[in-house]
């Protein structure tokens, strides 16, 4: 399984390139608050762990998750979890 740390700089990246982003049988180390506006994020057989403070927010996009768990980075005490607006 490979691993990825994403912030919101990278994220911007890959959505730069596509209307879509898709994790997939990926390790993903969320260190903010990750911002998806109009835009679709997937993740697919991943295991998602989230820093403290680390979040996914989600506006007018598109969220998918598909056998993936999603939990704090050990040692995380405040994680922010998942905004579905």
């Amino acid at each position: 399984m490979s691993e990825i740390i994403l912030t919101n700089s990278k994220l911007k990246e890959f959505l730069d390139k596509s209307k879509e982003v898709v994790f997939q049988n990926t390790k993903v180390y969320i260190k903010e608050d990750l911002y998806i506006e109009g835009k679709s994020l997937s993740f697919i057989n991943c295991e998602v762990f989230f820093e403290d403070e680390g979040g996914i927010v989600v506006k007018d996009g598109t969220f998918i998750a598909e056998n993936s768990v999603f939990r704090p980075k050990e040692g995380s005490k405040n994680y922010k979890n998942i905004i579905l607006n």
